[in-house]
């Protein structure tokens, strides 16, 4: 899930960022009861229901920061994130094997960091 700003016009907008804001996200391990437990909660957290007291939860994510609810998600929001530290831990493998040891003559890196045999 992720929470919606209750701004015009973003939820389910083709403009929201890439990565996301404000993910809520659960352990893999935890049982799926509870996880459908907790997603229950939050995507009706301040929504017309029977029984709740929703000026009060509508209230309460105002103050947060004047959230307009959740909207629900999977992992794959989370794939933007995940292909940023991919992207970054390449950055710095290939930085890595730039600073090698070059073979004589060649601007090539070693990854070893010995020269090349011919």
């Amino acid at each position: 899930m992720q929470r919606d700003s209750g701004a015009p016009g973003r939820a389910g907008d083709v403009r929201r960022p890439a990565i996301p804001a404000h993910p809520c996200v659960a352990r893999r391990d935890l049982p799926d009861e509870q996880k459908a437990k907790q997603r229950a909660f939050f995507l009706t957290y301040g929504t017309d229901r029977p029984g709740a007291d929703v000026a009060h939860e509508r209230k309460v994510l105002a103050d947060l920061g004047n959230w307009g609810g959740f909207i629900p998600s999977s992992n794959a929001q989370l794939l933007p994130v995940r292909q940023v530290a991919a992207f970054k831990e390449g950055l710095a493998t290939e930085n890595n094997w730039r600073g090698r040891t070059k073979a004589p003559g060649s601007s090539r890196s070693i990854w070893c960091g010995t020269a090349a045999t011919s």
